[in-house]
């Protein structure tokens, strides 16, 4: 049994039971979603941020589920849950501007990789800001080494599309434990060899989608009139 909580509170949405072909997904730099395939007596209206937590690690819903109504008596559900990693897909990395307020979406930085953590953790923060009361639930970046300076160019980019950007350019990788990021160097390989079959029956490596819908618009204008024409 799986139980789906209101965004934001602490109320049950929901209690499910998840049907066979129910899977989780997860990669190094990569997805880590929970599909929950289950058949209900009536219709739940699931929310966008309800959540739930699978393996002691919280997801969320950010897309609407998939309903499928057989019956009077038989709705079926497949709820799409993402992690932590999903709420920096959904966070732009912003600089600052003249009044010290992160606002700039075009942006260079020279920086090393412990600079450009503590801007990406700063627009975090931003958008989920520390709880005294939860510190388990704050966000941190672990493990950081020492860099030379990059020269980084940022338009527009949400911290999911910048952190992918940034580990590039210091050829470096990272990796999520709940809300803790950690920044590492590729490290040797450890001689161990897996077979599948023999211990080790999956294992997938995929990129993120960002496509979630929008639920954050940053709208800039124009220093330019439209011509006169333009209804022509």
């Amino acid at each position: 049994m799986i139980t789906i909580y209101q965004a934001g509170t602490n109320a049950v949405r929901q209690i499910v039971n998840p049907l066979a072909n129910s899977q989780q997904e997860q990669g190094v730099m990569g997805k880590d979603i929970v599909t929950i395939n289950c058949s209900l007596p009536f219709a739940v209206n699931f929310g966008i941020g309800d959540y739930a937590t699978v393996f002691d690690s919280l997801y969320k819903i950010n897309v609407p589920p998939v309903l499928q109504k057989i019956s009077g008596r038989n709705y079926q559900y497949t709820i799409t849950l993402e992690g932590r990693i999903g709420d920096l897909g959904k966070t732009q990395f912003l600089f600052l501007d003249a009044d010290n307020n992160f606002t700039e979406s075009e942006f260079p930085l020279r920086a090393r990789l412990i600079d450009f953590a503590d801007f990406l953790l700063a627009n975090i923060k931003r958008r989920y800001p520390d709880d005294p009361e939860y510190p388990i639930k704050n966000w941190q970046i672990s493990g950081v080494q020492d860099t030379d300076f990059k020269d980084l160019t940022f338009s527009r980019n949400n911290c999911l599309d910048a952190l992918n950007y940034a580990i590039k350019e210091f050829d470096t990788e990272y990796s999520l434990d709940g809300t803790k990021i950690y920044l590492y160097k590729r490290q040797p390989a450890s001689g161990v060899l897996l077979r599948y079959g023999a211990g080790l029956y999956g294992l997938t490596r995929q990129p993120l989608d960002n496509g979630n819908i929008v639920n954050l618009l940053y709208a800039y204008g124009s220093d330019k009139n439209i011509g006169s024409d333009y209804r022509g």
